[in-house]
């Protein structure tokens, strides 16, 4: 009896050392936490702060790059064939004497110009104003000179009536053996271009031609253009508004008399100048 008495006194007292063993351990403490003050508190946990985002600066929009306006291409302006006629050349040249005539109706041009013999001559209407053309022989000579020169005069009329020399031409003596004037509508307008046609001596007949045009509103005769001279030269003013020309070609060996084949062009204007196109050969000109 007494030895269970020991032994439970013994274990009661195993325990109660035990139990004083583990309240005289000290508690370690956080370094935020307070020592208890007897009242418990349960502990609200905070969450650690997201960070900011960091502003994002938004890329500068890139302006499109516009398309290149195209650029319209020039619409073609086809040119007119042929080549450019100018007066280089010419058989007239601007007068420098008004030489002030009176034209006298009743007897007509012929005794226009009294210092000239056989005399051809024409008064022409024109778009413009009256012209009157005169082509005779000087009465005298020049000095070492056997016959005359050939000359043809080209007046316009003025506003009082009498005649003032625009243009006139000179044949050396022996050289030209012709010069005459036909009218033509070749700019556009009626009776609008004086056609000036020299001839010339010999077996040849080279023949060639100068263009004045008196327009409407403009204040005279202007020397446009000159066609050179050829053999045999065949020149028509056609009433459509051209001159057609026919030249003699002797590329293949022809006799002077007898030429096979004829070189043909016509003058036209373009609408600011004449021009010269060129056509293949023909076998002969036509007979008017």
């Amino acid at each position: 009896m007494r030895r269970y008495r020991s032994v439970t006194i013994a274990v009661a007292l195993g325990a109660v050392l035990a139990g004083c063993s583990r309240d005289a351990a000290p508690r370690t403490l956080p370094d935020e936490e307070e020592p208890s003050t007897g009242v418990t508190t349960s502990a609200t946990t905070t969450p650690p702060a997201s960070p900011k985002p960091t502003p994002t600066k938004p890329k500068p929009t890139k302006k499109p790059t516009p398309s290149p306006t195209a650029t319209p291409t020039p619409t073609a302006t086809a040119t007119p064939p042929g080549k450019i006629l100018t007066a280089s050349g010419a058989y007239l040249e601007v007068s420098e004497d008004e030489n002030l005539t009176t034209p006298d109706p009743e007897n007509g041009c012929e005794v226009h110009d009294p210092d000239l013999t056989q005399v051809t001559c024409g008064v022409v209407n024109m778009a413009g104003g009256i012209v009157t053309w005169v082509s005779g022989y000087e009465q005298h000579n020049l000095p070492g000179q056997s016959e005359p020169r050939r000359v043809i005069r080209i007046y316009k009329r003025l506003p009082n009536g009498s005649d003032s020399m625009t243009h006139v031409g000179f044949g050396d003596p022996g050289v030209w053996a012709d010069a005459e004037a036909r009218v033509g509508s070749l700019t556009g307008q009626t009776r609008d271009s004086l056609v000036v046609i020299v001839r010339f001596r010999g077996s040849g007949t080279m023949g060639g031609y100068d263009v004045l045009t008196w327009r409407t509103g403009t204040g005279g005769p202007l020397l446009r253009a000159h066609h050179e001279e050829g053999p045999k030269a065949q020149i028509y003013v056609r009433s459509r508004g051209y001159i057609s020309t026919y030249i003699a070609d002797y590329s293949d060996g022809s006799p002077n008399c007898c030429p096979r084949k004829w070189q043909h062009d016509n003058v036209y204007w373009d609408g600011t100048k004449f021009r010269l196109r060129q056509f293949p050969l023909v076998s002969s000109p036509p007979s008017s």
